[in-house]
């Protein structure tokens, strides 16, 4: 009877030992879970934080035209060289009046900016034009343009006078 009493005794603090290791294991599983999920929820809240600035740092450099004079050089329909002045009156945070001063001729239009793109539609004698920019920052326009019953394009590149 001392034997079977000793193996049920065993058999006893076995049991007992298997069931407090089971609960352990469990409860320690939980928290290891519920700290990684913690520290996932902090990296995704610090990534989704570091998207966002990067967005609106990139758009707010992307937006940006000043108004002032601006120094301007291009190519004609032809492929010939020019070098004249444009002025860039801002009429709100998107659109602005333009004047290319070329010589004694003087072109006026309005201006239009939308994200990192300004185009100008203008009269010049006769004729209607369209230029399209590509906002570069730092004061810096490139683009080309094209005028109504011609052929083909030029190009032009604006930089804000200093």
């Amino acid at each position: 009877m001392d034997v079977l009493n000793a193996r049920l005794a065993g058999h006893f603090c076995f049991e007992r030992r298997s069931r407090l290791f089971r609960f352990f294991k469990h409860a320690l599983g939980s928290a290891i879970g519920n700290f990684a999920g913690y520290l996932g929820d902090i990296m995704k809240t610090f990534l989704a934080g570091a998207v966002l600035a990067l967005g609106l740092i990139s758009s707010a450099q992307a937006q940006t035209v000043n108004a002032g004079t601006y120094n301007v050089e291009g190519t004609n329909l032809d492929g010939s060289a020019y070098t004249v002045t444009a002025t860039i009156e801002l009429t709100s945070e998107t659109t602005c009046s333009i004047e290319w001063q070329t010589g004694g001729t003087t072109s006026n239009g309005i201006c239009m900016l939308y994200g990192d793109a300004f185009a100008a539609g203008y009269v010049l004698g006769d004729a209607v034009g369209l230029v399209v920019y590509h906002v570069k920052g730092d004061g810096v326009l490139e683009g080309a343009w094209t005028i109504s019953g011609k052929d083909g394009s030029g190009t032009e590149n604006l930089t804000l006078q200093q």
